[in-house]
């Protein structure tokens, strides 16, 4: 339990300031009448910062010890240079817990609460982590990025950013176990984020409270997880509130620290995750608003931090695989010695695309939606689809009252419904290319908490009654979430004093054969196809035509010739 609290004290201290020293860096020249950023924001900032330079870090050295060291330093002679910022943004800082109520230190003590113990007592199942999460974490603890990994094992080619800044908050090298709570620090961050800004008298706060419980009821086991599905809900959510922070502030007009902090969100959303790809369509309607005020330097600084996210993800994908855009093998620019095979390539991505239409089944995109849709349906929890038709019909009904002459200067704010378009765009490529409903959550909620928010003005509710009835239902789910914990402290499941230091964060224990594959030792998995941290290299099947490419396993590998291969629902699964 302390070690959780340390390590989020560390993340806290290294991304805050990381988010510091880029806001000085762009007002260097008024940093004394300038006003610090949301903390939480200049996390989430710092977060995404570390998260670019490490990835460059990790192209050339394994990130472990040394990684912390370059960012601890790096900070601490950036601090330097910047002393009386620094020394202004701490007395603001102290000058702001001073203010802190007893009333606000008390809800921030029950959201801990309950997100530790989601950490102290890790719920592990069968999922993709054990699949491929620990197992690319673990390699990119390590060694430098290994040429031609997804020759042992395609999912190991998934260049997620997630998993280097994992890997950079694991503290591996201390004693070789994973502290993998990076996941819960930022489900911390959002809920702290949203809870800030349930104040007032407005219907903002509905969109807050909507958009804070689904997180609880659809991530609650994942924060025990290397789980990159949650980090970008994470992501996804932050966008759109740092969004609404300007509407409430008045400075969509206005490119500043805010406006970089939504550009930074939405490329290290798209490195996290590929089919987070069409968040990318806030960014016009951000500079859209912009357009009048947005420097020449501004957008320098913004190509500037496009090509150091992006171009160290695209460098990695190709040396994980051979291709630009892992697995789309029809971006096919390359002809390394470790590309995957074309046809290895190709299955993977079928095979992503089928098992989030009908789960356990390979289609190869041959069924047309007329098939697929009624076992997708089948599939789905009833409030999962009870969201998605809420979101899609809500969002089209607004747009019918939206544009309608009598109606359209009835509402407070167009630029909230605009960016609800943008996440409807979202969710119907979602739903055209791989509906697993985990991909597509956050621009379902988003969507509906945008309907709601007009919905609720069009009806003229009563602003005092909301905001009452809102605190009566955090208050009920504060407690009805506190429940578990306290349930498992009082049956004694969980023992304090024995949880007091490490959590209880342990993987699945795994019966492996090792294969000897022209010298090569791999460990493969019997069973349930999952290594989970079983020590690399491990891959749940093997190419017999799979060789090391040096003599050691940093080289990398390569596939002589391509075996034939069954593709099966347990394959990829």
């Amino acid at each position: 339990m302390l070690s959780i609290l340390l390590i989020w004290t560390y993340i806290f201290i290294l991304t805050i300031v990381a988010g510091f020293l880029l806001q000085v860096t762009i007002n260097r020249n008024n940093f004394k009448e300038q006003s610090f950023g949301n903390p939480i924001l200049l996390s989430i900032v710092g977060y995404c910062l570390i998260t670019a330079l490490i990835s460059i870090y990790s192209i050339f050295l394994k990130v472990a010890l040394v990684a912390n060291l370059f960012i601890l330093i790096s900070e601490a002679i950036g601090c330097i240079i910047f002393r009386k910022q620094f020394m202004l943004f701490l007395h603001l800082g102290i000058e702001k817990i001073k203010e802190v109520k007893f009333k606000q230190l008390a809800v921030f003590l029950v959201i801990v609460f309950n997100i530790l113990f989601m950490n102290i007592k890790g719920v592990y199942f069968d999922s993709d982590s054990g699949l491929y999460h620990a197992q690319a974490i673990q390699w990119i603890e390590k060694f430098a990025v290994i040429p031609g990994l997804g020759n042992l094992y395609p999912n190991y080619a998934f260049n997620s950013s997630f998993f280097i800044s994992s890997a950079f908050f694991s503290f591996t090298f201390l004693n070789n176990f994973s502290f993998h709570v990076l996941n819960s620090y930022l489900l911390l961050l959002l809920v702290v984020f949203s809870i800030q800004n349930i104040r007032g008298n407005d219907y903002y706060i509905a969109i807050y409270t909507i958009l804070i419980i689904p997180t609880f009821y659809f991530f609650r086991l994942d924060a025990a997880l290397p789980y990159p599905d949650l980090v970008i809900y994470i992501l996804e959510i932050f966008v759109f509130m740092v969004f609404i922070e300007k509407i409430k502030n008045n400075s969509l007009q206005k490119f500043d620290f805010e406006s970089l902090a939504i550009c930074l969100l939405v490329l290290t959303c798209i490195t996290t995750k590929l089919s987070a790809l069409l968040v990318i369509f806030v960014l016009p309607l951000l500079l859209f608003y912009a357009r009048n005020s947005i420097k020449t330097k501004q957008v320098f600084t913004l190509c500037f931090f496009t090509i150091v996210i992006l171009v160290p993800w695209f460098i990695r994908n190709v040396i994980l695989s051979g291709y630009l855009l892992f697995p789309y093998p029809n971006i096919d620019l390359f002809n390394f010695d470790w590309k995957v095979p074309y046809s290895e390539a190709l299955i993977t991505k079928s095979w992503i695309y089928s098992h989030a239409r009908i789960l356990d089944q390979y289609d190869d995109f041959k069924l047309p939606i007329t098939q697929w849709f009624p076992i997708w349906l089948k599939n789905q929890q009833r409030i999962d689809v009870a969201s998605l038709v809420g979101a899609v019909m809500g969002m089209l009904a607004l747009s019918i009252i939206i544009f309608a002459k009598k109606m359209l200067n009835r509402f407070s704010s167009l630029a909230l419904f605009y960016f609800g378009i943008t996440y409807l765009l979202c969710i119907l490529f979602w739903f055209a290319s791989a509906p697993a409903f985990r991909f597509g959550q956050a621009y379902i909620f988003v969507c509906l908490s945008i309907v709601i928010f007009y919905g609720l003005e069009i009806l003229k509710t009563n602003k005092m009654f909301l905001k009452n009835s809102i605190v009566i239902v955090l208050l009920f789910f504060a407690g009805y979430s506190s429940i578990w914990p306290i349930k498992l402290i009082g049956s004694g499941e969980i023992n304090l004093k024995h949880y007091l230091i490490y959590p209880d964060i342990k993987y699945k224990p795994i019966v492996a054969v090792e294969k000897n594959l022209n010298g090569l030792i791999i460990s493969m998995p019997v069973g349930n196809r999952r290594c989970w941290n079983q020590p690399i290299p491990c891959t749940p099947r093997l190419y017999n035509s799979i060789q090391l490419r040096g003599n050691d396993l940093s080289t990398g590998f390569k596939i002589v010739r391509v075996d034939s291969v069954t593709v099966s629902a347990s394959y990829f699964k």
